[in-house]
């Protein structure tokens, strides 16, 4: 994505500042309807080159910031802060077939609820939904024992109520 974006960012400018006669580049200046029109054809895709390469690390962060996790002793919450409200999701221990942890090198990892985040893509298919994930834990193996501990309770309970 890094290369794509710097290669899309880079020709949108080009294309503003040459096509708008900012930066005289051509022998033979553009005329003014051409300046306009290279102005106005040239800004979306000059602010869509702009959040590819930057953008998305600050709506990351951002949202990064609005969310929150919670483990209760039957279901793992997630509550995620967006633009219009917020947005939230859950998993119950008890109907999970799995929990994946990814962690880095520094410690900080993900765990995910009810199957792993990667989806294949295939021809003509679209991607699984991603399943509730705790996104950049710190020290996500003290919550990753916290998680299993509380999973097999909740199935332990779940098989004694079946019976």
């Amino acid at each position: 994505m890094i290369p794509f974006s710097l290669l899309w960012g880079g020709f949108a400018i080009f294309w503003l500042l040459g096509a708008s006669g900012i930066w005289r580049i051509w022998t033979n200046a553009p005329g003014r309807t051409f300046q306009y029109f290279g102005l106005i054809w040239g800004t979306p895709f000059v602010l869509a080159g702009q959040y590819m390469i930057w953008g998305r690390f600050v709506y990351r962060r951002w949202k990064k910031q609005r969310t929150y996790y919670a483990l209760t002793n039957r279901r793992a919450v997630i509550v995620e802060g967006e633009l219009r409200g917020r947005a939230s999701s859950s998993a119950y221990f008890e109907n999970l077939p799995m929990v994946e942890k990814r962690v880095r090198t520094d410690g900080i990892g993900s765990i995910s609820f009810g199957g792993p985040v990667r989806g294949e893509w295939q021809l003509g298919r679209a991607n699984p939904p991603r399943p509730p994930t705790f996104d950049d834990v710190d020290a996500v193996e003290s919550v990753y024992q916290i998680v299993i501990r509380l999973h097999g309770q909740a199935r332990k309970s779940a098989g004694a109520t079946d019976r």
